[in-house]
């Protein structure tokens, strides 16, 4: 991606995506290396790592929504930091 955006001059937002509830139907990042890989993205020319996001699990009842809620907070509080 970085390559691409080279060639086009540009640079490009992007969002990683955090797998908080470990499915194996969806694919991410886990919440323990998401962090160092952010390290390593951001080093990237051409890249802006512009967020994370996530999806929960459509059968979660509502307080597991707003527990993966505060992993997806948790993790991208945990990320931001070691980047400064």
């Amino acid at each position: 991606m970085s390559k691409r955006a080279e060639v086009r001059d540009t640079c490009e937002s992007v969002l990683l995506e955090v797998n908080v509830s470990a499915e194996a139907s969806k694919s991410g990042f886990s919440p323990e290396e998401v962090s160092e890989s952010i390290q390593k993205i951001v080093e990237l020319p051409h890249l802006s790592v512009v967020g994370l996001m996530t999806m929960a699990p459509k059968d979660d009842v509502e307080l597991a929504k707003k527990e993966r809620l505060q992993d997806s907070e948790n993790c991208a509080t945990d990320s931001v930091c070691k980047l400064v």
